[in-house]
């Protein structure tokens, strides 16, 4: 019985400082990742569109003819 009042006390004590500041360093790593991983998405995308585009002169063989653009 007394294993079970112990059990009991561990469940209802508040979170100490240490634990508090384990909580926020756990919190900011999460956040610091969050934020690297949605950087490296950004510029993913970015590069991606950057390469996608092509430059220079584009020509076109279409059911009007010949087409050139530049871009």
């Amino acid at each position: 019985m007394k294993h079970a009042r112990h059990l009991n006390e561990d469940r209802t004590h508040a979170p100490s400082l240490t634990e508090i500041k384990a909580m926020n360093r756990g919190n900011i790593i999460f956040l610091v990742i969050g934020a690297l991983v949605v950087i490296a998405s950004v510029l993913g995308y970015q590069l991606y569109q950057a390469r996608k585009q092509p430059q220079g002169v584009q020509i076109l063989l279409g059911p009007k003819g010949v087409s050139i653009e530049t871009k």
